[in-house]
This record gives structure tokens, sequence and C-alpha cells, in this order.
């Protein structure tokens, strides 16, 4: 492999050259289906980030986060070794990461991420300095598949001179859809693996409307929020009261410009929810959520 193509920090494909083979291989695949017009060709991307990789930044130095970069790259370029493995790793940019897996279904897919956030979990990562903490236990994956059926979209979209077109837009959506499942494994805990599915974009679509209420509301004084004098709140003060405790300690002990550690907070909210409400009541909580939002919205325009 030209070295021109490589990343320096981990040695496995740079961003520009891990775009030109997300679509190459993309590519072999629809060859492969058009010589052998077989069903179940597929194609399967994996995208990747190493959770909490600010805070290990801060807590340990950029140097550290560095050696830890290096290091995932030593485990993915000796994973890529394995005879038996058809794929390839890239680089996306800071600690996100790509596996492309030409010809492997989702779960095949998950299958091989899954290995590797168990290697990396288990992995003793280098320490800058002697004596500093060991990161053997803060060195972990979050995991998101997408993966698409090269039957199902050739009819469709790739063919004629607009196939290059085509793939570009078929790889991005699959690109997309492994970051939305990336997304949701970051939700669900972190140091997991997950498959984009349409149960999972509703999620997140669902996520991402308490993520805006929150944001919107969250240091305003309470007699402002006059949605939650709705009877629907009245009547579950359960989760009346976990707002307000968020809300409050938020104005108290967190910078407006952290929005990381608000969309915690929120996260947790729609963790409640899921918890202790059925699909109906949740929607209805949702519903008034956006409403307020959007009314928000127009009253500021």
């Amino acid at each position: 492999m030209d070295s021109d193509n490589l990343d320096n920090l981990t040695g496995i494909l740079c961003p520009k050259a891990l775009e030109n083979k997300v679509q190459s291989a993309f590519l072999e695949c629809v060859e492969k289906f058009e010589l052998e017009g077989k069903e179940g060709v597929h194609y399967s991307i994996v995208m990747f980030d190493v959770d909490y990789f600010k805070a290990i930044n801060d807590l340990f130095g950029h140097e550290q986060g560095d050696v830890a970069l290096a290091g995932l790259g030593e485990i993915l370029r000796d994973y890529q070794s394995r005879t038996e493995f058809v794929g390839v790793f890239g680089r996306y940019g800071g600690d996100e990461f790509l596996i492309i897996l030409p010809y492997h279904l989702s779960k095949k897919a998950k299958y091989i991420a899954d290995e590797i956030r168990t290697i990396v979990e288990n992995y003793a990562f280098l320490d800058v300095e002697k004596g500093k903490f060991s990161l053997k236990d803060y060195i972990t994956l979050s995991m998101g598949v997408g993966s698409v059926d090269i039957a199902e979209i050739y009819k469709k979209s790739i063919s004629g001179v607009e196939k290059n077109l085509a793939v570009k837009n078929v790889t991005d959506q699959v690109k997309h859809e492994a970051n939305l499942a990336l997304d949701y494994a970051k939700f669900l805990g972190k140091n997991r693996v997950e498959i984009f599915s349409e149960y999972l974009a509703d999620e997140l679509k669902n996520l991402k409307i308490v993520r805006k209420f929150f944001f919107r509301n969250a240091y305003k004084d309470v007699s402002e929020l006059k949605i939650f004098e709705q009877e629907l709140f009245i009547k579950n003060k359960e989760l009346f009261d976990k707002m307000m405790e968020y809300f409050n300690l938020l104005k108290k002990e967190i910078n407006k410009k952290d929005v990381r550690t608000q969309s915690v907070f929120a996260d947790n909210i729609y963790r409640f929810l899921l918890l202790n409400y059925n699909k109906d009541s949740r929607n209805e909580i949702l519903n008034l959520f956006e409403k307020d939002t959007n009314e928000q919205s127009l009253a500021k325009d």
C-alpha cells in the first residue's frame, strides 16, 4: 500500500484515500453482482470512535491521546493482516474511524466490530509517563454498522451514465446510517456495537426532540416554562421533578457553552421516559416538547 495514502499516526488509510476506497470497494460489489447475477451481495461500513476521547486528552494530555490512537492503529493493522479478513480500515478524522467491509452482511460486520471492540477494551495501551493512571480502563469504542443489499438498490440507481453519482449517493447513505447507529450506541451507554434500523432512526428522532427542547429551555427561569403548567406534567410529577433537578443543576454548575454536558442530561431525560412510560405516553410527551420548541422558533423568527 502506498505510504502517501496512510495516516502518519495510525498507519491505516488517511481520510482522502479512505473516501476513494469507500467508493471503489462498493463498485467491486456492484461488479460482482453484475457478473454473477446473484442475490445476497452486500456492502457494509462500520463507523466508530473512542469513547470520552476529549476527556482522555484533557486528563492525560494530547501526547497521551496520540499514543492511544497509535496503539489503536496497531490493533487495526494487526487485525487487517488476518488472512480471513476481507476489509479495510481508515481514519476518518480525529478519533473517528471506518471499516469498509465489501461482501459482508450487517450481522457479520457487527461480529467483526464486536471482536475489535473487545480487543481494544482489553488492550494495555502505553502510558506516556510511568506512574500515570493505567489507560486499560479508559480506552473503549462505540461502533455503528450501516449496510446495503446490492440487489435492492441496483435496480433503482446503479446503472447508466449516472453510475458514479449513484455510487457516491449510496455510499454516503451507508456512512450516514453507520453514523446514526454509532450515535445510538453512544446513547445506550458506549462501548458497544449497534446496527442501523428504522427503529433506531425513529429513536434518534425522538432523542433529538428531547435535546432541542432541553437546550432551548435548560437555562430559563422555571416561571417561563409554561409547558409545565399543562395537565400532562401536573399528572407526571416525577418527570417534572427530574427535569427541574437537571435544569437547576445546569444553572448552578454548568457553563452554557458546555453542550456536551447538556446532551448527557437531555439523554438521561429520554432514558427516564423509556424506563417509565409506555409508547403512547412517551409520544404524548414528545409531541408537547416538539410543539413547544416549534412555537418558540416561530416566535423568535
